[in-house]
């Protein structure tokens, strides 16, 4: 791990955790498309619904997705500013 990526986890530990809840959501998705072959076909009325289940589950994977992806953004931005406190000494 090289020290600027020491410094930013250490600054916003909370880096890490989203770091393992993203591998942890491809792992979810992967096992989900491996249990169900037609999951990213279009819905069937006669479908189980294991596979319901499963649509629904991989759309709020997308949106917590994108939610991670902001709050990492918003981290990463609140990082980059300068320490500056507006104290002129």
């Amino acid at each position: 791990m090289s020290p600027s990526v020491r410094r930013r986890l250490y600054a916003a530990r909370e880096l890490l955790e989203l770091r393992l809840l993203s591998a942890a959501l491809d792992a979810v998705s992967t096992a989900l498309r491996l249990e169900h072959p037609t999951l990213d076909t279009l819905a069937e009325p006669t479908e189980p619904p294991t596979l319901c289940a499963a649509r629904h589950l991989l759309v709020q994977i997308r949106s917590l997705r994108g939610a991670i992806r902001s709050y990492r953004s918003a981290v990463h931005r609140v990082l980059e500013q300068p320490d500056d406190d507006g104290i002129p000494f």
